[in-house]
């Protein structure tokens, strides 16, 4: 397990080859489900119009994650790890029974007071086409500190942010479970109220990309028609734990736009009003 002076920084630059994946079309249905996905374009039996949510390619990546979180000569502690950062870059979107090839590079190592961030580069390819990018911030707390669910509710910015979206999902009680099952990930502290508690967490948490996928899914539907086909790129910082039965609501706004592309700013917060995702972005194509 990862010893309490934090990570090794020479794991840096190992590479981790996924096993081929097929985009099934009942995965990429049961992902929608597990995400609480209403769009119709989810769903379309005919594989020619069925469409993929735009957060799917993250379960095609389970394979070369266990290796990494199974690689002894790392000493990870995944009980230690929360999602800290994530950005996808769609070179083009996925299409319905092709097969996708992954690959990870353990980038950069970043030491902070309460832990260190491996940050890692993930790859999908359909031979040697690439289809998406990602880059991934993993936040292994340090033994002796607990992972903090509350601090007090900062004041909006004064710069007021004219809201184009504002969408609440409610987390059901079994959403965790859910995502896990239709995810591939299921790492303890997302099923396991014990093991989360044991980790430092009041109760077991929901997976950052489920969060993610509810705010995608809020801008996707009201400012791209419902096509997840406009995605271009997506970037959100996960600030704070999400729990089962938690009231999320997303708000975006517009950053910047031209011709061609349309840059959309998102927060998403808990009933509480404490952030949950941060300094989000998500590009569309027009």
């Amino acid at each position: 397990m990862m010893n309490e002076s934090g990570l090794d920084p020479n794991i840096v630059g190992k590479i981790y080859e996924g096993k081929i994946v097929t985009v099934d079309p009942g995965k990429t249905i049961a992902y929608a489900k597990a995400t609480n996905e209403i769009n119709p374009q989810y769903y379309e039996l005919d594989e020619n119009k069925l469409r993929i949510p735009p957060l799917f390619p993250v379960t095609m990546l389970i394979d070369p994650m266990m290796q990494i979180v199974t690689d002894e000569t790392l000493n990870l502690d995944i009980l230690r790890m929360v999602h800290g950062e994530q950005e996808i870059l769609y070179l083009r979107p996925l299409r319905p029974r092709e097969k996708i090839k992954t690959k990870i590079k353990l980038d950069s190592v970043d030491v902070k007071e309460t832990g260190d961030v491996l940050w890692a580069k993930m790859t999908g390819y359909a031979k040697e086409e690439i289809i998406f990018e990602m880059r991934a911030g993993l936040f292994f707390k340090k033994a002796t500190k607990k992972i903090e669910t509350s601090k007090p509710i900062i004041k909006e910015d004064s710069l007021k942010k004219q809201i184009l979206v504002r969408q609440t999902m409610k987390v059901t009680p079994d959403q965790s479970v859910r995502y896990a099952e239709a995810s591939g990930d299921e790492n303890p502290i997302h099923v396991d109220k014990d093991i989360a508690r044991a980790a430092g967490l009041p109760d077991k948490i929901l997976h950052g990309l489920c969060t993610l996928a509810f705010a995608t899914q809020a801008i996707v539907d009201n400012l791209a028609a419902g096509d997840p086909t406009k995605v271009k790129r997506i970037k959100t910082r996960f600030s704070k734990p999400v729990f089962m039965e938690d009231i999320l609501t997303t708000e975006g706004w517009l950053l910047e736009e031209n011709e061609t592309n349309m840059i959309i700013g998102f927060e998403t917060k808990n009933e509480n009003g404490e952030a949950v995702l941060k300094f989000g972005v998500i590009e569309l194509v027009k």
